[in-house]
């Protein structure tokens, strides 16, 4: 496990480390991003480039078996045993680069606690290695109540007869789906989601966020394997604040690259109560791919709407 002095060494990490990623990914798409997304992903091939190099690398450095390389493992597997994309092993974390600096099991110590998310995506905070080791062990029959412990669960709704027409809130929202085109040769999975995980210094990826993720994927053999392609993500949509009122600005956030995947996170402000909540209908994304040329086209959209079932109301 990998172990900071304080957040503000944490973060200089995931930032430097985010930088180098992007700089190696840009790098390529720079030299050859003239070429069509079909021609673009052979030369990736040909070229034996690893997009997870610098990742790798510092995992290699550190002699580290970090989560991104368990869920690399994972993938591999799915696919090669046939597995649709759509339904492909999840990740807890947002992106490959905060998936290179916790452990397989998703814990990083900072400041002297572990902080970990778990598959549920719930943020424990455990305050020594004794407790975490426990908990690892056994984490169905572990007392989450202990004293050593810290818990953010999400998905809370919130619901009262107060905001007619009885309208409900969640911090927690995520919706999936796929389409294949070209023949049922290409592929694109998308993730749209929402979510608050507690606002402590500690939490992995604090604060609430809205994310939206899009996947490329190209028929291999009788499956299919990762494919780069020119994609946009754009995560968008209003937010409440904790009691489901007082709508704030309108959040957005949007990326275009030549990828295997693209992720657009927007990092909802903090107005005092870190928490804001989301009415069904309002998050949205925009998918874009299957296009020629920069980002600016705007065909071929997909536009998606998350809704939920909200608790009901008293």
């Amino acid at each position: 496990m990998l172990s900071f002095q304080t957040q503000s060494h944490f973060d200089e990490v995931y930032d430097c480390l985010t930088q180098a990623y992007e700089s190696h990914m840009d790098d390529f798409e720079g030299q050859y991003g003239y070429l069509s997304d079909a021609d673009f992903d052979q030369m990736s091939d040909q070229l034996g480039f690893v997009d997870e190099q610098p990742l790798i690398d510092f995992e290699s450095a550190l002699g580290f078996n970090s989560y991104r390389r368990q869920m690399a493992i994972a993938l591999t597997a799915f696919l090669a045993g046939g597995g649709d994309p759509e339904y492909a092993p999840e990740t807890a974390f947002e992106d490959d680069v905060m998936e290179a600096m916790v452990n397989s099991y998703g814990a990083v110590m900072v400041g002297g606690r572990i902080n970990m998310v778990n598959e549920h995506g719930d943020a424990i905070s455990f305050c020594d290695c004794a407790t975490y080791e426990h908990y690892i062990a056994d984490p169905i029959g572990f007392d989450l109540n202990d004293s050593c412990v810290v818990v953010t669960k999400e998905l809370t709704p919130y619901c009262s007869s107060e905001l007619p027409p009885c309208v409900c809130c969640n911090d927690y929202g995520k919706e999936k789906g796929g389409e294949t085109f070209d023949n049922e040769q290409r592929k694109i999975t998308w993730t749209l989601m929402f979510r608050y995980r507690g606002n402590q210094w500690w939490v992995v990826q604090a604060g609430s966020r809205a994310i939206a993720k899009i996947r490329g994927w190209k028929a291999h053999g009788s499956g299919w394997k990762p494919m780069k392609m020119r994609m946009l993500a754009s995560a968008y949509g209003d937010f409440h604040d904790v009691l489901c009122k007082d709508p704030g600005d309108i959040y957005t956030s949007s990326k275009c690259k030549k990828r295997k995947t693209v992720v657009a996170t927007a990092v909802l402000p903090n107005f005092g109560d870190p928490r804001r909540t989301f009415r069904s209908g309002e998050p949205k994304d925009k998918w874009q791919f299957r296009f020629d040329g920069d980002c600016s086209s705007t065909s071929l959209s997909h536009y998606h709407a998350l809704t939920f079932d909200p608790a009901p109301c008293n």
